[in-house]
């Protein structure tokens, strides 16, 4: 690498200075009283950013960080965790202080209720750029059981996303929790100079995100009659779920289950989760008897009721007749 230095647009003088990653330069960092001897930086905060620049050209061109050396074994502050480095600004050079990085917040996914297969996202953020390496874990509480959310993107920024994807048998109808600190799982976090950041954080309230991975009940209720010639003949359906959320049970979704030369025409009927599924216009002999497809109502989460098991059976008798008894005057 060849680092050229420029006094003017004209380049009537330069400088040049070659080294390589193998042959670098070397910076060495020495920190003075106000008195100008070696000690410690007076007014020196490790929780602020610093730049101090070291050379200025009219034109600064081929800097390359690896071709120099930092030697702060001079430095007599404390530096907390923060890392000195020498970088290029347009046509200086400088040296720089970054503080260690503070974790400054963690927030989860947005208010809603969520089933199997969805993704609750986490952001865990920084005031300053970290690197990540491996799968570190943010831990979670669903419901009694503990998991975790695995790291996913963010590396080299400030904001971190970890994710966990909804399984079958989770639950939690009064709001997931985060527990700190994060858990590196063999892996790390890291600021510039390979300097280890907090993974302590205050938890947010995730009282409004649930996760729900049950779909709603369906059962049929007993027939109305159980013998007919013509009908018709109602069968009571109910949808069983705490955060029921909608029915679209329609005659198309209703399988007559039937016997002999049995049949007949299907109605429904009703609001909220209560149907009525009606068989009309009936004719033939046997037996008539009703089942429910898949799909047919959701909950919040938007898991799917699934099929229903057969209900009871209606005898179809064409020679059945209902007597009217009234009482004498």
């Amino acid at each position: 690498s060849t680092l050229s230095s420029s006094s003017a647009a004209s380049d009537v003088y330069k400088r040049q200075m070659s080294a390589t990653a193998q042959n670098p330069f070397i910076v060495r960092v020495n920190t003075l009283t106000p008195t100008n001897e070696p000690g410690a930086l007076a007014g020196f905060d490790p929780t602020q950013s610093y730049a101090w620049i070291l050379a200025q050209a009219g034109s600064l061109v081929g800097f390359d960080v690896d071709a120099f050396t930092l030697d702060t074994s001079g430095v007599v502050n404390d530096l907390a965790g923060g890392n000195i480095a020498l970088q290029q600004a347009g046509n200086a050079l400088r040296l720089t202080f970054t503080p260690k990085p503070s974790l400054t917040s963690v927030t989860g996914p947005t208010a809603g209720s969520y089933k199997v297969g969805d993704s609750l996202s986490f952001e865990v953020n920084y005031d300053g750029a970290v690197t990540v390496s491996g799968t570190p874990q943010l831990p979670l509480t669903l419901g009694n059981a503990a998991v975790k959310a695995d790291y996913a993107t963010g590396s080299g920024g400030t904001a971190l996303t970890f994710t966990y994807v909804v399984q079958a048998g989770d639950s939690d109808m009064d709001g997931i929790a985060v527990a700190s600190p994060l858990v590196l799982n063999g892996g790390s976090i890291k600021a510039a100079g390979e300097v280890d950041v907090p993974l302590v954080f205050t938890a947010p309230v995730l009282n409004a995100v649930l996760v729900d991975t049950t779909a709603p009940a369906i059962s049929i209720g007993v027939r109305s009659v159980s013998i007919t010639a013509t009908g018709p003949v109602s069968f009571p359906v109910t949808y069983t779920d705490d955060a029921f959320s909608a029915s679209t049970l329609a005659a198309g979704d209703v399988t007559l289950n039937k016997t002999g030369t049995a049949d007949g025409s299907v109605a429904v009927s009703g609001t909220g989760n209560t149907r009525t599924v009606t068989i009309d216009n009936i004719t033939g002999e046997g037996t008539l008897g009703i089942s429910i497809g898949a799909g047919t109502a959701n909950d919040v989460a938007g898991n799917l009721a699934l099929a229903s098991t057969a209900s009871s059976t209606v005898s179809v008798d064409p020679n059945h007749t209902c007597l009217l008894y009234t009482s004498p005057s």
